[in-house]
This record gives C-alpha cells, sequence and structure tokens, in this order.
C-alpha cells in the first residue's frame, strides 16, 4: 500500500528520477564494499579484476560527482525513502 501512495503522489518523471538516485547511491555503496570487503576477507574472491580497488574509488567518485547534481526535492525524497527502509529494517529485525 505504501510503494503504491509513493508512486501515485509523483509523476513518471519524478518516479524515474527518485529510482535512478536510488540506484546511485547503491551503485557507490557497492564500490565502497569492494574496497572493504577486500580488506577485511583477503583472499576469498572468486574473481579478482587487477586494479580492483582503483576502479572501485574511480566509481565512488563518478557517482558522487552525479550525486553533486541532484536537486533539493530529490535529496528530500532519497532521505525520506531511506529513512522509511531503515524502519522497516528495524521492524523486521526485531521480529526475527
Amino acid at each position: 500500500m505504501l510503494v503504491w501512495a509513493l508512486a501515485s503522489y509523483g509523476n513518471f518523471q519524478w518516479n524515474a528520477t527518485l529510482s535512478a538516485v536510488t540506484r546511485l547511491f547503491i551503485y557507490g555503496s557497492t564500490c565502497l564494499a569492494l574496497i572493504v570487503l577486500r580488506r577485511t576477507q583477503p583472499g576469498t574472491a572468486w574473481l579478482t579484476v587487477p586494479g580492483g580497488p582503483v576502479l572501485a574509488v574511480i566509481g565512488m567518485g563518478f557517482c558522487a560527482l552525479l550525486a553533486a547534481r541532484m536537486g533539493r526535492a530529490e535529496v528530500v525524497a532519497l532521505v525520506g525513502v531511506t529513512v522509511l527502509g531503515f524502519v522497516h529494517w528495524l521492524i523486521v529485525r526485531r521480529r526475527a
């Protein structure tokens, strides 16, 4: 029900922008996770790419560059969705 309400609140352009910005932060956090996991669990990767951490830093920089171009509405929407997701995670975690 909440997803339907959020989807019907904005127009197509707003929903597409929110989706793109969310994916941007997911890509950036994945690049960060690569660096952290390579340091905390060395030698466990199935596939290693030469210069992987360097490419991850470049990816995070690219994500930061694109995120810097976000408007106020996108930031507010992203923070709102992040807070809702965190609250949902807390509820589900407490049940388990």
